[in-house]
């Protein structure tokens, strides 16, 4: 049986220092893939296209959720941003463990990180559907 990657999330808001571990985790583990997002915000000093973010337009990045190009996407501070999902597909079923950057402005209860087996054959709605079934089971 081949073996699949591991889908990782690693949530906070802004700050809290997501970026640096990631940095600090993926020079160490070289089974690990930072999924890299794509942005409609511009660029910032220092940061490459491809590296940091895909910088792209509000038209294209609205073209790129017409065609489902996206595990998921939301609006930000009045940019838009978004994980391709082709990427995260790719290292999946490489064998990599992919590990997801996502901002996080309050956090309420205590978080915890779960590595999950994501079989990425199901539709976006699908997995959403699985999410809101795993947050139910959670409340109860």
């Amino acid at each position: 049986m081949e073996k699949k990657g591991l889908l990782i999330v690693v949530s906070g808001p802004s700050g809290a220092g997501k970026g640096t571990v990631l940095a600090h985790t993926t020079e160490k583990y070289s089974n690990l893939r930072y999924s890299v997002s794509v942005t409609t915000r511009a660029p910032r000093e220092g940061e490459v296209d491809g590296v940091n973010y895909f910088f792209k337009t509000v038209e294209q990045f609205e073209k790129m959720v017409v065609n489902g190009e996206f595990l998921e996407h939301k609006k930000v501070h009045d940019n838009y941003y978004g994980t391709p999902i082709a990427n995260v597909q790719k290292y999946l079923s490489d064998g990599y463990d992919v590990v997801l950057e996502r901002y996080r402005r309050r956090i309420g209860r205590q978080e915890c990180i779960s590595r999950r087996r994501y079989d990425f054959h199901h539709s976006c709605q699908e997995l959403h559907n699985r999410r809101e079934i795993e947050r139910q089971s959670y409340r109860e």
